[in-house]
C-alpha cells in the first residue's frame, strides 16, 4: 500500500520473479531495506521494490539433491541478529541461519522434534527457539552453541511448556512465553527459573 493503491503480490508455479510462496507467515525489513519473508508453501523470498520488477523478488526454495538450499519449504517465523544473519523457524528441521552475504545456510538440529513456532533474541545475543513438543532451544548466536532441556526428550513426559508457541520480550528483558498447555509463563532477566501468570 503506498498511500493510494493496494499492489497484490501472488506465487505462480515456475515464475522465479514471482513470490516463493501464498501462505506468509512472517516479515521482517533489514537495515538496508530489503523485505524478507517466510512461506509456509515456499520457502524464503527477498523482496526489494528498487530493483526493475522481473529481479525485485529472489526465492529460496529446498532443491530436492542440492546440499546448499535451504532444507525446508516449511517456515514458521524469522528473526535477524546483529551481525545480520536472518535465523528461520522451520517444520521437520528445526533453526536455520542464513548468511545474506553469502548465501548459506546453517542448520542447528538439536535431539528431539525438530519443529520450531517462533524465534527470539535476548540482550545476550541468544535466540529463543520455540519447539513443538520440546520445549525451549537457545542458540548462542555468536558461538552457535546449543542449550535444551533434556528432559523433554520423553514426549509423555508431564512437563510445563512442552510445546511452546510464542514469545514476547518486555522492556526489562524479561521474556514471556505462551504454550499449548494454556498457560502463560514469564521468566525473569538473569534468572533461570520461569514463573507461571495465570
Amino acid at each position: 500500500y503506498d498511500g493510494k493503491n493496494f499492489l497484490k503480490f501472488r506465487h505462480r508455479q515456475n515464475d522465479t520473479t514471482t513470490i516463493s510462496g501464498n501462505i506468509i507467515t512472517g516479515l521482517h525489513e533489514d537495515n538496508e531495506g530489503k523485505l524478507w519473508i517466510t512461506t509456509a508453501d515456499g520457502g524464503l523470498s527477498s523482496y526489494d521494490y528498487r530493483l526493475p520488477h522481473p529481479q525485485q523478488f529472489t526465492q529460496y526454495k529446498h532443491r530436492p539433491g542440492n546440499i546448499n538450499s535451504i532444507p525446508s519449504n516449511i517456515l514458521n517465523a524469522l528473526i535477524e541478529d546483529r551481525s545480520g544473519n536472518l535465523w528461520l523457524a522451520t517444520s521437520g528441521h528445526a533453526v536455520v541461519k542464513f548468511n545474506k552475504k553469502s548465501g548459506r545456510f546453517t542448520q542447528f538440529i538439536p535431539e528431539g522434534t525438530k519443529t520450531v513456532l517462533a524465534l527470539r533474541l535476548d540482550k545476550n545475543d541468544i535466540l529463543w527457539a520455540a519447539r513443538q513438543g520440546g520445549g525451549i532451544l537457545k542458540i548462542n548466536t555468536k558461538t552457535g552453541q546449543m542449550e535444551e532441556d533434556h528432559r523433554y526428550k520423553d514426549l509423555y513426559a508431564k512437563l510445563p511448556h512442552a510445546s511452546v508457541t510464542s514469545f514476547f520480550k518486555d522492556e526489562e528483558n524479561n521474556m514471556w512465553f505462551g504454550s499449548w498447555d494454556r498457560v502463560l509463563y514469564r521468566q525473569p532477566r538473569g534468572d533461570s527459573e520461569q514463573v507461571v501468570v495465570r
